[in-house]
């Protein structure tokens, strides 16, 4: 009876290595990717990330399950003439933060889930048939990676619509990757003076200034989409971040322990990075003879630190 078991055991193995060898032909962090390309945009942050966080674990689960199957098989063959167990350990978080960077990095459809900029006014869009017809068009051409192009179209779109706004900051955001950046941040504060809530100008106008190196005209608009959007913990990393750059290492504190609670609070994938930053922070402080603050707006946040 061990023998015919062990046969079974053999067989079965080898079926299931089979099937996985097809499922498994991508890297976890591809599979990851694709999985959340089918993440639906109108979701809650909240259920966003948790989908985001079970597709990273099903990738993972995916390839070890793959790998370690081949392992199993050759022991299971070796096992036959002693009826030893064959068993397969599968852990879910083993390299979880590396596939996370990776598809912070790489992955279109994450950073499409977490920048997703829904419409605040009724000048999101535009009535005028032509100009959305320009600005399809350039939503086509810009996620083909052709950004020249996409600033002809979304120019045309508000030509044809000066307060179309979703144009105005997809102008930007096109100027913005071909490095213009004067030409982005006009693009932007265009697309403020239609809607002056914006959440794409006022989360995008910062990083343009960032990359200009204007670290406090960075620090101010970041504190302007704060006003804005007080709940969203992007305009108090990026605060964090500039706070830093500027070496006012009590405003990089002050804002990095909400940024890092927000994170926390949706399992979002930027939390690693502001466990980064709140790392260089108490650096930067704890150089500066300084931790007695940093404690300070731990507290005032109602943030636990172990030093």
């Amino acid at each position: 009876m061990k023998k015919v078991s062990s046969i079974t055991l053999i067989f079965g193995l080898t079926v299931m290595l089979a099937s996985a060898q097809e499922e498994v032909s991508q890297t976890p962090a591809e599979d990851a990717c694709a999985c959340i390309a089918n993440i639906d945009i109108n979701e809650d942050k909240k259920t966003q990330n948790e989908q985001i966080k079970k597709c990273i674990k099903d990738a993972i689960m995916s390839d070890q399950l793959f790998n370690k199957l081949s392992g199993a098989l050759e022991k299971a063959k070796d096992s036959t003439a002693n009826g030893e167990d064959v068993n397969i350990t599968i852990n879910a978080m083993e390299g979880y933060e590396k596939i996370e960077r990776e598809l912070i990095d790489d992955c279109k459809a994450l950073n499409i889930l977490l920048n997703n900029a829904k419409p605040s006014s009724v000048n999101s869009y535009s009535d005028n048939e032509k100009a959305m017809e320009y600005y399809n068009q350039g939503y086509q051409v810009y996620n083909a990676g052709n950004f020249e192009k996409a600033v002809e179209l979304y120019g045309k779109a508000v030509k044809e619509d000066k307060d179309f706004a979703f144009a105005w900051d997809m102008l930007g955001v096109s100027h913005r990757r071909l490095d213009n950046y004067k030409e982005a941040i006009k693009a932007y504060k265009t697309s403020l003076k239609v809607d002056p809530y914006g959440r794409m100008p006022l989360q995008n106008l910062p990083i343009v200034y960032r990359l200009e190196k204007d670290y406090e005209k960075a620090a101010k608009a970041y504190q302007e989409f704060i006003k804005q959007y007080p709940n969203d913990p992007e305009g108090y990393f990026g605060l964090s971040q500039c706070g830093l750059l500027l070496k006012d290492y009590e405003l990089a504190a002050d804002n990095i322990f909400p940024a890092y609670k927000m994170y926390a609070e949706v399992n979002s994938p930027y939390k690693q990075d502001a466990e980064k930053v709140l790392s260089a922070v108490y650096q930067g402080m704890k150089e500066n003879g300084t931790l007695d603050k940093f404690r300070e707006y731990a507290e005032k946040h109602k943030v636990e630190i172990t030093e």
